[in-house]
């Protein structure tokens, strides 16, 4: 059986889960300093219309590995499988030490018998705590790749 908690942190970042009945946040944040909360479903993928998330029911926990890799590299493979849905689903994180810089993606695999759609799939997704947010994000348009633009966060918002 599969380790039920996880605990990722570094020294400049708090990274912990719950991987009991699908997939769980416990912390996330600098240390001291809670960037999310433990509502936050992690990642979400709308398949056939519906909105798939760690914290879905009928999302199971199949798996889960932690590898070590040269230079401080801790990558973390969280298998899942949601049957209803026909779907396997590979979580994956990177985290590196003496950094607070999180990698994650995600690989849907249909197991069901018919044809699915997939419309949208994000690989990060956190409810912050309340509080003064300012997004930074880039822009981009044929000769402008890549300019910076700040905002203030004061609605949900999607990146696309």
């Amino acid at each position: 059986m599969p380790q039920q908690t996880l605990d990722l942190s570094t020294p400049a970042l708090r990274c912990a889960l719950r991987l009991a009945g699908g997939l769980a946040l416990d912390a996330f944040g600098l240390p001291g300093a809670p960037w999310a909360l433990p509502s936050s479903p992690l990642f979400a993928v709308e398949v056939d219309g519906r909105r798939i998330d760690g914290r879905s029911p009928g999302l199971a926990l199949v798996d889960s590995a932690l590898q070590e890799q040269p230079g401080g590299r801790r990558e973390l493979l969280i298998r899942l499988r949601d049957d209803a849905a026909g779907l396997a689903i590979d979580y994956q994180l990177a985290l590196y030490e003496g950094t607070a810089l999180l990698e994650s993606w995600v690989t849907l695999r249909n197991i069901g018998a018919g044809t699915r759609r997939v419309a949208r799939i994000d690989s990060l997704a956190l409810d912050l705590p309340p509080g003064a947010y300012e997004l930074h994000s880039f822009t981009g348009d044929w000769g402008l790749e890549f300019e910076p633009h700040r905002a203030p966060l004061a609605a949900a918002t999607t990146l696309e």
